[in-house]
């Protein structure tokens, strides 16, 4: 059998040894991919039942979510009435606030009118 010399074989360096080796790489990878897909094949697949809803259960889901959306929206209503409530009775206050500081200005000037 005649083996080649060290010196005989291609540089590992090469761009063919390289070709070589990225071909042996997509090759090893379609191989892999191959044998995952049919891997997945194999595994046991739920009845369509479990992986499927029917109509009757969906309408059923859909009106309990319309249920809840109702009473939230219920709620959100509430929760915006009495915010508005709150900001007519702060803006009320904050008229008066202002109207005794105007009253008491007022007081201050005219006393500062009689004394000067």
């Amino acid at each position: 059998m005649n083996m080649p010399m060290l010196s005989q074989l291609p540089d590992p360096a090469s761009v063919q040894t390289m070709g070589w080796v990225c071909l042996a790489l997509f090759g090893a990878a379609g191989g892999v991919d191959k044998i995952l897909k049919i891997w997945d094949r194999t595994r046991e697949q739920p009845p369509p039942a479990q992986t499927y809803v029917a109509k009757v259960d969906c309408a059923a889901a859909r009106a309990e979510q319309r249920l809840h959306l109702d009473r939230f929206e219920e709620e959100l209503r509430r929760i915006r009435q009495e915010l508005r409530a709150d900001r007519d009775l702060l803006l009320q206050a904050g008229e008066a606030r202002a109207v005794k500081l105007h009253e008491r200005l007022d007081a201050v000037l005219a006393a500062l009118a009689r004394q000067g």
